[in-house]
């Protein structure tokens, strides 16, 4: 009865407050938009992923650049006959090496052998000299792949930076506006409520009828129940800022960063798309996928070549039983020669060679199409930054409107030439413009934000001091 208890208090705490599990907090009391970025390049899982995977890359890198590999081994027989049985012994070790121009070496030393086996050495050194030779070569082609993967992956791993800040800042200053938009309730339930309390002392003053009371009422009701959406809105920003960040879920810290004031001013149209066009991550790792898939078609067009090789050869047995001696290496023999071989059936070389054309065509289309897709999402980026400045304007034009609006219909009502329901829709006008005031401030900057983004300019310097 005791365990059911504590399970149940730690569901309840869990659901309630999941922030309070933690042994500490690693979200500050005050956070800054600096301080958020940071804080996501070291706990974002999406990024945490995308550096596994560079860091693998980097493994598989070192993997490829090792050009011998070693082992050694031991067999144990029992043989029998009709004349004859026994066991049998050897120890072996290979010591393999390959390079990236296409040289191949095997060498197996035997130094001990019993029974029926003896010690023994044996090089084997080959060379192309046509087919397989160089960056056409199997090792080199696997070196090549790999220092292109480790490419790809830095180049992903940037963009995943890139996207992981992108969102911290929005999330950051989606969480500052909803907390000014709480602002704009409170000042506007305020002036609700000062409203209501005048109309009724000029009800009991016989100056304005219950109607208009009521009408009062209903607005504070109704400017309470928005004040109090705004304060849920305020709280779910506040958790989706943590979300992006990549921890502390539940946790309430003070967003120091304002709204900002001005927006950076852009670059031309132009220039944008340019830099987009250089910078893209994109782009880069399409580059080196063509890069890849025209090696792949070399290589296969390099199959239907006749392959000759330069060989080299030593053998050598040990006469006795036991660790190997020098007499062994007297009895060697050594062969020089070259091997040479014509595919004839080219059937499954000719449709390789098909299919890697085939594929180098489409990836260097989807290059052109990622081109055209970048520059529009530039463009779109450009207009979006355009709109938000005209609706900046637009709406700081209207706010002196809506505060004189509101000036006014509070005079009208205290000379009595107007009812309660014109301070009403004054304050309404008043409390909608400030909102989107707010709004457009943060939408132009934001919109300057996406358009560097576009642009593929490094956004982790925002916010940094």
């Amino acid at each position: 009865m005791r365990r059911l208890k504590v399970k149940s208090l730690v569901a309840i705490l869990t659901l309630i407050a999941p922030g309070m599990l933690r042994a500490e907090t690693i979200i500050p009391a005050k956070l800054s938009l600096g301080d958020a970025v940071r804080l996501s390049m070291g706990l974002n899982v999406s990024l945490k992923s995308a550096a596994e995977a560079q860091k693998a890359s980097l493994s598989g890198l070192r993997i490829a650049k090792l050009n011998t590999s070693y082992s050694v081994g031991s067999n144990l027989n029992i043989q029998h006959s009709s004349s004859s049985s026994g066991l049998s012994q050897l120890v072996f070790s290979d010591l393999n090496y390959t390079n990236p121009i296409g040289t191949e070496a095997v060498l197996r030393l035997s130094p001990f052998g019993v029974g029926s086996q003896f010690g023994s050495v044996g090089l084997l050194v080959r060379q192309p000299l046509m087919k397989g030779r160089g960056i056409l070569s199997q090792r080199g082609s696997l070196l090549r792949s790999a220092q292109s993967d480790v490419t790809i992956r830095e180049y992903d791993l940037y963009r995943s930076r890139q996207t992981t800040v992108l969102s911290v800042i929005e999330s950051y200053y989606g969480a500052v506006l909803a907390q000014e938009r709480l602002k704009v309730e409170e000042q506007a339930l305020s002036i609700a409520e000062e409203v209501a309390d005048g109309t009724r002392k000029r009800e009991a003053a016989g100056l304005m009828t219950g109607i208009q009371v009521t009408r009062s009422d209903l607005n504070v009701a109704r400017t309470r129940d928005s004040l109090n959406l705004q304060r849920q809105s305020s709280r779910g920003s506040l958790d989706k800022l943590m979300l992006a960040i990549g921890g502390g879920i539940g946790e309430t810290p003070e967003l120091t960063d304002p709204l900002p004031e001005t927006a950076p001013e852009p670059p031309t149209l132009e220039d944008a798309i340019r830099t987009a066009l250089i910078k893209r991550p994109e782009l880069r790792v399409l580059d080196e996928r063509i890069a890849n898939q025209t090696r792949a078609l070399a290589i296969r067009r390099d199959a239907f070549r006749p392959a000759l090789n330069a060989v080299a050869r030593f053998d050598s047995t040990n006469p006795d039983t036991g660790l190997i001696s020098g007499s062994m290496f007297d009895m060697g023999s050594t062969v020089l020669g070259v091997e040479f071989n014509v595919p004839i059936d080219t059937r499954a070389l000719q449709e390789n060679h098909d299919t890697a054309k085939r594929s180098l065509a489409i990836i260097q289309e989807q290059q052109n199409f990622e081109m055209d897709q970048i520059t529009e999402e530039v463009r779109r980026a450009y207009r979006d930054l355009e709109a938000a400045k005209l609706s900046f304007e637009i709406y700081s034009q209207n706010l002196a409107v809506a505060l004189d609006g509101l000036r006014l219909a509070r005079r009208m009502v205290e000379e009595g030439e107007g009812s309660n329901r014109d301070v009403l829709d004054a304050q309404d006008a008043l409390t909608s413009t400030q909102s989107g005031v707010l709004s457009a401030k943060t939408d132009l900057y934001l919109a300057g934000i996406r358009l560097r983004y576009a642009m593929s300019e490094d956004l982790t310097t925002v916010g940094s001091k």
